[in-house]
């Protein structure tokens, strides 16, 4: 059965949610986007507008209890995903479409794409070890491997600049003091620290605890969650590739974080309302506000109130290309998820 279309204000569409929230599912145009299907391995496109049905646009073979995560390309209407044990690509201008097979390993859930569509970005693992490659998305040719000294994912080609690729040191945030790394083939070909959680703490013995970093569309880098269950300074930072990481706005139960696309406003997630006492999942329950915050002054600003269940309904709050407003997975007080939309106050 195919998901029904917005019945309410506040839903795009319901039985859908939105994909991993450092990826992109917008299409170039961003009047439409793609979301994956709450019930069943499938994906379709959805109307930004709202209102209309849910356009199916692939079914996939089953795969366990794996979630369909995927990137869509900013400049070209062309999706990747990692699905078992393949790299797919899908050209979303054809509504027949088939998807083409990269790459064939054992895969990281995570892939990105760049800009352009002409390569991905995946982490293959083999045992304990873990391998970033960069594949060329017409040939399928591995351009470039890179071993990985950690466990990694969270893979995430820049969108300024995707020559730089981000992956995350995967671990508890209480165990793990250096998260956020960069590669480049020239200016970190074998990774770099991108954002040191020691340095940037009130106290080096007590590294921040951070996580959920997206690389920003307008300069190289990422902005990344220093999340309120660790020491102060808690919030949303920002760590450029070329300049010194900087607390763009103070917050005790920050939990996802998505950027406009000229880096003007910042927009999160929280555990338990925003203006709940306490901190980090004190008390959080199943609740969680969206919150948008302006990069200039760290002025926030609650846009939603929504609730979360385990993936892939948490919230993952991403703006629309235009900036004007924000999308996320919503669970309304009668139990109904789906994708939702709300407009960003200016």
């Amino acid at each position: 059965m195919a998901p029904e279309p917005s019945t309410s204000d506040d839903f795009i569409a319901v039985d859908v949610y939105a994909t991993y929230p450092h990826c992109n599912g917008f299409l170039p145009d961003g009047s439409r986007m793609v979301v994956g299907d709450a019930e069943r391995p499938a994906l379709h496109i959805v109307d930004v507008a709202r209102g209309a049905r849910p356009e199916l646009l692939i079914d996939l073979p089953p795969a366990g209890d794996a979630i369909a995560w995927f990137d869509v390309a900013l400049e070209v209407p062309l999706l990747a995903m990692a699905w078992a044990g393949q790299v797919l690509t899908l050209d979303l201008t054809d509504a027949a479409a088939r998807p083409r097979t990269v790459h064939t390993g054992d895969l990281d859930g995570l892939v990105g794409i760049s800009p352009d569509g002409s390569r991905i970005a995946a982490i293959e693992q083999r045992g304990t070890e873990r391998t970033l490659l960069v594949i060329d998305v017409e040939t399928g040719r591995v351009d470039d491997r890179v071993s990985l000294a950690s466990h990694a994912n969270h893979v995430q080609m820049s969108p300024a600049d995707p020559s730089w690729i981000g992956c995350a040191h995967e671990g508890a945030a209480a165990e793990i003091a250096d998260r956020v790394w960069a590669h480049h083939p020239a200016s970190a070909p074998s990774g770099r620290l991108l954002f040191d959680q020691r340095a940037n703490a009130d106290d080096p013995a007590h590294p921040l605890q951070v996580g959920h970093e997206r690389w920003t569309f307008h300069r190289p880098g990422a902005v990344l969650v220093a999340y309120g269950d660790g020491p102060q300074t808690r919030g949303v930072w920002e760590a450029p590739v070329d300049a010194p990481a900087r607390l763009v706005s103070a917050g005790a139960r920050d939990w996802h974080v998505g950027i406009s696309r000229d880096g003007s406003h910042i927009v999160v997630d929280t555990t338990g309302p925003s203006d709940m006492p306490g901190r980090g999942w004190q008390d959080a329950g199943d609740r969680s506000s969206i919150v948008v915050i302006d990069t200039g002054t760290g002025e926030r600003t609650v846009v939603a109130e929504t609730r979360f269940s385990q993936h892939p309904f948490h919230p993952h709050p991403s703006f629309t290309p235009d900036g004007r407003a924000v999308v996320h997975n919503h669970i309304d007080t009668t139990g109904r998820r789906g994708v939702a939309l709300q407009e960003v106050p200016r």
